[in-house]
């Protein structure tokens, strides 16, 4: 379970910190129960990029922390209006893995070498959807050296639930 904050018409840095800040309230007690939840990592960004055009990303956004596991039957309602509480299903990305502090150049930098990597592999986008990436980030922002980040790009053929089953 995730809960996340959909954000409209921003530009992406001043996105990511009035989303970021929504949900850090909801994780610190302003939520129904008052109760403080721990912080998890990924924090992800959705992004919708938009092909042939000046701008890599339309000016929606959504980011979501995870809801840690012992609170996912009991995560409380948010108290803004603007955060959500939803259940992402399981699924398969493809993943490029980068290192030092992230920004909107830089994920359409390595989106777009992900792209590539999966095209020298035989893979199109009917492997992947292009509609949404994702951006992760799992470092504090007070981490200054070996940073993680992530771009995934959600498979259309891959399922998690049916291989499990195939392997069972």
């Amino acid at each position: 379970m995730y809960f996340f904050v959909w954000l409209l018409g921003e530009e992406s840095k001043q996105a990511g910190k009035t989303a970021f800040w929504r949900l850090f309230r909801y994780i610190d007690g302003k939520n129904a129960k008052k109760m403080k939840i721990k912080m998890t990592v990924p924090v992800a960004m959705q992004i919708q990029p938009v092909a042939e055009s000046d701008s890599f990303c339309k000016n929606n956004y959504t980011m979501s922390f995870f809801v840690p596991f012992k609170h996912q039957k009991d995560a409380p309602a948010p108290s803004e209006d603007s955060v959500h509480l939803t259940v992402f299903q399981p699924f398969c990305a493809y993943v490029r893995v980068y290192g030092g502090y992230s920004n909107m150049k830089r994920v359409e930098q390595h989106y777009n070498e992900l792209v590539k990597s999966l095209k020298r592999d035989g893979l199109g986008e009917e492997d992947y959807r292009t509609d949404a990436i994702y951006s992760a980030g799992y470092d504090s922002p007070w981490k200054f050296l070996n940073r993680h980040n992530e771009i995934w790009l959600i498979s259309r053929k891959q399922n998690p639930i049916e291989e499990e089953v195939e392997t069972l």
